[in-house]
């Protein structure tokens, strides 16, 4: 550690290292502590300003070998900037800002301290339209990209909002994606992210830093429509709802659908900047909520045809909760379902599933939970790709002072088993390891771009 620092001083400015204790233990846990445990303070903490100085802290970790833990903003729920080791550099990337907007091309230049919210702002400024995921405002829009993928339920805009993206890879080089590969376009907004040969820019999706520490990402913005509207609908029966979004995705209708537990709703709105925190509101047991956006009259048309839907359906439109306060738990969200923990922790359990297999996996889940395990969940359910397909977040909220840490471990073990007689595709390091050749290529690519295995080495690949 002592020669660690030392070198660290030619290449970072002393004030933005530290290995002191009282920096580090701000680094240590998230809000799943209670299952990850607290990682030792023995480490340093290493903030970098530019892509140069990423490039020269992950060369000298090479040269110790020397393992690297990369965090974006620090939003994090699943402990996944929390590592297994001692003695090893976290790569702080909140101080590196960059926010750019090609406002003819519509597309937003970012560095991974550039969060959802100032990003949706900034979009704003210029008459453009962030399409994110259900992401609190202050959490990473890199961070996302990662982690999941930044997979939003934009119905109508797509599921590929990633057009290039700047890499240091694990030997301390620079690898750029899409149009940014070329050295004459570098400079410019990426237009075109399928490069001939290969496009890379998968890999270091939902790879979850493991591959690559993506410096600066290139995201696709929209126009701001003539008129927008937010309609929220009511189910007592989630199979219903099921069909009903099914349908209205049929006609290209909503550019953002999800549905959501009632018993969430109270929950939201009591949250700081309502004033009166005795919110009490009457929903539905189900909610849909569908944003229906465009020209005046095409909006005019669609609400015609989707009304008719929701009657025939048996939905009901929900006028107890304001058009305000539904924006507010839309992307980026200020009432985040996911960072809302009213029983003190929450542990959410994610999945991709089909859509016809939707309902019966959310209720089978919340269900079994409730009646053998006594615990609490709420839902988020994101629908993508016109119909297709899901992603379901399934909150288990608990009181970690209670639970006993073995009883959340069956409650895993169990909804890992009921994801695959589902057919969900789950985003768990150990379904990766299962899925044979995939995993091997997967492994092979890691070993190939990071031969030490000194960065995020905790993550993803259990053989390393």
């Amino acid at each position: 550690m002592e020669i660690l620092l030392k070198k660290l001083k030619d290449i970072i400015p002393e004030d933005r290292f530290s290995a002191d204790p009282a920096i580090t233990i701000a680094h240590t846990r998230d809000s799943s502590f209670t299952l990850t445990g607290i990682s030792s303070t023995n480490f340093v903490v290493v903030q970098p300003e530019s892509v140069e100085e990423v490039q020269s802290v992950v060369r000298l970790a090479n040269d110790m070998n020397v393992k690297v833990v990369v965090e974006g903003i620090g939003s994090n729920l699943v402990g996944l900037t929390i590592p297994r080791f001692d003695e090893y550099i976290l790569l702080d990337l909140k101080r590196m800002t960059e926010l750019k907007i090609d406002k003819d091309l519509q597309v937003a230049m970012i560095g991974p301290g550039v969060s959802h919210g100032l990003l949706a702002r900034e979009a704003a400024k210029h008459g453009l339209k962030y399409i994110g995921p259900l992401a609190p405002y202050s959490a990473s829009v890199i961070g996302n990209i990662a982690f999941t993928s930044m997979k939003p339920g934009a119905t109508r805009y797509g599921q590929d909002q990633v057009l290039g993206l700047e890499v240091v890879l694990p030997t301390g080089d620079l690898l750029h994606t899409g149009t940014w590969s070329l050295s004459y376009l570098r400079e410019h907004a990426p237009f075109y992210r399928h490069i001939p040969l290969l496009d890379l820019t998968p890999l270091f999706l939902f790879t979850r830093g493991t591959l690559g520490i993506i410096t600066k990402a290139a995201i696709r913005l929209y126009p701001q429509q003539e008129r927008n509207e937010i309609l929220t609908v009511g189910f007592d029966d989630m199979k219903r709802l099921n069909e009903f979004a099914r349908r209205i995705q049929y006609f290209y209708i909503p550019s953002t659908l999800l549905a959501i537990s009632g018993s969430y709703i109270p929950k939201l709105l009591r949250v700081p900047d309502v004033k009166d925190e005795s919110v009490d509101v009457e929903v539905p047991e189900h909610l849909l909520i569908a944003e229906i956006e465009g020209p005046r009259d095409q909006v005019e048309a669609n609400l015609r045809i989707v009304n008719s839907l929701i009657e025939a359906y048996g939905g009901s439109v929900v006028t107890s909760i304001s058009k305000k306060e539904i924006e507010k738990m839309l992307s980026p969200s200020l009432y985040s379902p996911r960072m809302l923990q009213p029983f003190g922790a929450m542990l959410p359990s994610i999945c991709y599933a089909a859509i016809d297999k939707t309902p019966y996996y959310v209720q089978e889940v919340r269900m079994i939970l409730k009646e053998n395990f006594d615990i609490k969940t709420e839902y988020v359910i994101y629908y993508q790709y016109l119909g297709l397909n899901t992603y379901i977040e399934i909150d288990i909220h608990y009181d970690p002072t209670k639970t006993d840490k073995r009883k959340l471990i069956a409650v895993l073990k169990l909804l890992s088993d009921l994801k695959r007689r589902y057919g969900c595709v789950s985003t768990s390091n150990e379904e990766f390891a299962r899925t044979g050749i995939y995993y091997e290529i997967g492994l092979g690519l890691k070993k190939m771009l990071d031969p030490k295995g000194i960065l995020n080495p905790h993550r993803l690949f259990r053989d390393i």
